[in-house]
């Protein structure tokens, strides 16, 4: 696992790659169960070192990413667009006014040229006012980059990221649960058919683990799950604000 770490940063690792293991891990959890007079000590490494040496870790991350990426845009579009630039606008009530009306004053400060509309203005044209506080949550983003700085902030981010992609891995996690699934009913009856008993309270567990994923999959991993880490993440991005040093640098 440190190899594997050794080859993302801490963001892609958490939020990129885990989501493509959490999908790959099932096979390999199959394939180990189905044989289990195994030797673990070196076969189990020895597969995931040729998933490592494949390149398949890395394939997934990057599918991983791009699915993700795909999920987001989805998402905004059903939401009404970026969450923290909504919550920044005059009518959403996510915010107390008086909290709202402090991270405008700091925005106007801190960003040269950037001045929050006013109620009317998001009232006459919301797109383009989605778009001016869009543009200062950019900004927000790239002032609290440095994890050391603001530990928050890139844990729900990561948190956010992880759920997003995973949300996106969704369609290959159900179909490889579903083929897991298969597999593992082909085998049982294989199993009963020829009264190895050893083997079948092996198969029982694992048909049931595999019953559990595709629910888990079915009904956690959906868009108010995302959304859900997508608010903590808005409410640590923007608390930001409050600290004394954002923004000196820039």
């Amino acid at each position: 696992m440190i190899l594997i770490r050794n080859l993302f940063d801490v963001y892609s690792y958490q939020a990129r790659l885990i989501p493509a293991l959490w999908v790959l891990s099932l096979p390999i959890f199959n394939i180990v169960m189905w044989s289990p007079d195994l030797d673990r000590s070196t076969d189990i490494y020895g597969l995931m070192l040729l998933a490592i040496i494949g390149g398949i870790l890395v394939i997934l991350a990057h599918i991983s990413r791009e699915s993700g990426k795909k999920v987001e845009k989805r998402l905004f579009q059903s939401w009404g667009g970026n969450l923290t630039a909504q919550w920044l606008m005059h009518t959403n009530d996510t915010l107390e006014e008086s909290t709202k009306n402090r991270y405008h004053s700091f925005l106007k400060d801190k960003i040269r040229g950037w001045y929050p509309p006013s109620a009317q203005q998001e009232r006459i044209d919301i797109k383009y006012s989605h778009d001016v506080y869009t543009s200062a949550v950019r900004w927000l983003r790239e002032q609290t980059r440095d994890r050391t700085s603001y530990p928050l902030v890139f844990k729900e981010n990561v948190s956010y990221g992880f759920r997003k992609n995973l949300l996106g891995m969704k369609p290959w996690g159900r179909l490889v649960a579903f083929i897991c699934l298969f597999s593992t009913s082909w085998h049982l009856c294989g199993t009963l058919s020829s009264s190895d008993g050893g083997h079948l309270l092996f198969d029982v567990i694992l048909l049931m683990f595999n019953v559990i994923v595709i629910l888990w999959w079915h009904r956690i991993v959906n868009d108010s799950w995302v959304k859900s880490s997508g608010k903590e993440y808005s409410r640590a991005l923007l608390a930001a604000c409050d600290g004394h040093h954002l923004g000196q640098h820039a």
